[in-house]
């Protein structure tokens, strides 16, 4: 049997690596409703909300930097500088472009800018401090993101994109009843966010209750569910509830996100599932014989 040491190793390595690697794509969502931060963020993990933004140069600018035409959107934003020095979003977004050519210290740099712009604007804030967390969560600098989402979470307790980050860290760490505390109540804003509906499976395979963990993954669609992270998560809780022909189709079906850890991951569980097969094979055959 697969040992706790060896669940946190699949789960956490698996899921909150995909997590940090934001350079993947994702499959699209069939309908806006499934993503839970669609108001928030033009990216999972980082706030960069069109919404916010009045200024329309802004929106173009923030849009060519998401398609990698950096020079171009930044290029835009300098023309509104005049207009939107004192504006710490101006600063957020002119960060969030060095932030998409993976210019981390101009990011981290113009996101402090913002920090101080928006002085006691506690909302405000809330969205430099959320993104200086992505920086170092990007560097695997764990420990000092959790401190910056925490910051986030408390300046603005209503975004959805630092809670649902910090509940990521909790769960990396297994701090399972803090990570549930955080995430159980972005239900009531989207029952059906498949990134939500993950975590909280993850959440209840990792606090050894499955049959719960398995209520959340199969609200999620089928294609959706063989997503490498998903479908490793799912076989795990199938694992755990004896269905090892359920958990050897799931991760059956997995479809890889091109992550070494990952694969490693997968290919371990479904080793001992393998493994378990043939014992339920070999006990059938003894019994066959009597």
């Amino acid at each position: 049997m697969i040992t706790l040491n060896n669940i946190l190793i699949i789960l956490t390595l698996t899921i909150f690596v995909y997590s940090c690697a934001s350079s993947i794509p994702r499959p699209k969502l069939e309908s806006l409703e499934n993503d839970l931060f669609r108001h928030e963020s033009l990216t999972q993990y980082s706030l960069a909300n069109l919404e916010l933004i009045k200024n329309q140069k802004n929106n173009e600018a923030i849009i060519l930097c998401h398609k990698k035409k950096i020079n171009e959107g930044l290029n835009l934003l300098k023309t509104s500088f005049a207009q939107q020095k004192n504006h710490p979003l101006y600063w957020l977004h002119v960060g969030n472009c060095y932030y998409l050519n993976d210019n981390f210290d101009k990011a981290k740099f113009f996101y402090n800018i913002s920090l101080e712009t928006a002085s006691k604007n506690e909302k405000h804030k809330a969205f430099a401090f959320n993104n200086l967390g992505i920086i170092y969560l990007k560097n695997n600098h764990i420990l000092e993101a959790r401190d910056y989402f925490e910051k986030s979470h408390k300046s603005n307790p209503d975004l959805i994109t630092p809670r649902y980050n910090l509940g990521q860290i909790y769960i990396r760490y297994g701090l399972l009843t803090e990570a549930l505390r955080l995430l159980s109540p972005l239900e009531a804003q989207n029952a059906k966010s498949i990134e939500l509906l993950s975590a909280l499976g993850i959440i209840h395979t990792l606090d050894n209750n499955s049959k719960q963990a398995l209520n959340y993954f199969q609200k999620i669609p089928p294609p959706i569910r063989k997503r490498e992270d998903i479908a490793s998560a799912y076989a795990l809780a199938l694992y755990n509830l004896k269905d090892f022909a359920g958990a050897k189709e799931a991760l059956s079906q997995r479809q890889s996100l091109g992550i070494k850890e990952m694969d490693q991951m997968s290919s371990i569980l479904m080793d001992e599932i393998d493994n378990e097969i043939k014992k339920l094979e070999t006990l059938n055959t003894k019994e066959k014989k009597k």
